[in-house]
C-alpha cells in the first residue's frame, strides 16, 4: 500500500495520535518488507523454517485440529515458501528440533488474497523481520488466537495481523 495514500485516508478519520503512530509503524513495516532485495529475501527463506502453530502457550498444532498434547517438541515442517500457512491442512515428515528456544514475539501484516481471505507465507514472515531478528532467528511458529491463525483484520490498513513466535 502506498504510504501517502494510507496517511491521507487515516487523516479522514478522527483517531488519536497514538493510533496514527501505531498504524504508521505497521505501514512502514509492510513497506520495508516490499523493498527487501530479492537476494536477501532468498537468503532468509533458505535459513528460516516453519515449525507449526502454537496454541494455549505450549501446545504444538501440526495440522488442523491435530494437537500433540504433551509433545511440545518443535518440528521442522517442510512447506513451499509461498504456500498459505493459514490453510495448512496436513503435515508430513516433520523433523524434531528440540534445541530451539523462543526469543521473541512479532506481529506480521499481510494484505488479503484476491478472494479476501487471509494469506501468510514463509516469504511474508521473513520479509518483515528486522535485520537483527533475521540474523538470530532459525524458525518461527504462528500463535493461534482463539483457535484462529490471524489475530484480526485491520480495516484502516486493509491487512490481516498475525502473531509470530520466533525461535533461535
Amino acid at each position: 500500500m502506498n504510504k501517502a495514500t494510507f496517511m491521507e485516508r487515516l487523516c479522514r478519520f478522527h483517531v488519536s495520535a497514538e493510533t496514527i503512530c501505531k498504524y504508521h509503524k505497521i505501514i512502514e513495516q509492510m513497506a520495508n518488507a516490499e523493498q527487501l532485495p530479492a537476494k536477501e529475501l532468498k537468503e532468509r527463506v533458505s535459513q528460516i523454517f516453519f515449525t507449526g502453530y502454537i496454541t494455549c502457550g505450549v501446545k504444538l498444532v501440526t495440522a488442523n485440529k491435530d494437537i500433540n498434547e504433551g509433545d511440545c517438541v518443535l518440528r521442522r515442517i517442510p512447506v513451499m515458501n509461498d504456500a498459505n500457512l493459514v490453510n495448512l491442512v496436513q503435515v508430513r515428515h516433520a523433523l524434531p528440533v528440540p534445541e530451539l528456544k523462543t526469543f521473541s514475539l512479532k506481529k506480521v501484516y499481510t494484505v488479503p488474497s484476491e478472494d479476501g481471505t487471509p494469506h501468510l507465507s514463509i516469504r511474508d514472515v521473513v520479509s518483515q523481520l528486522t535485520e537483527e531478528e533475521a540474523k538470530k532467528v532459525k524458525a518461527f511458529a504462528l500463535r493461534l488466537k482463539d483457535e484462529f491463525v490471524e489475530c484480526g483484520y485491520l480495516h484502516l490498513v486493509q491487512a490481516y495481523e498475525f502473531q509470530i513466535e520466533l525461535f533461535a
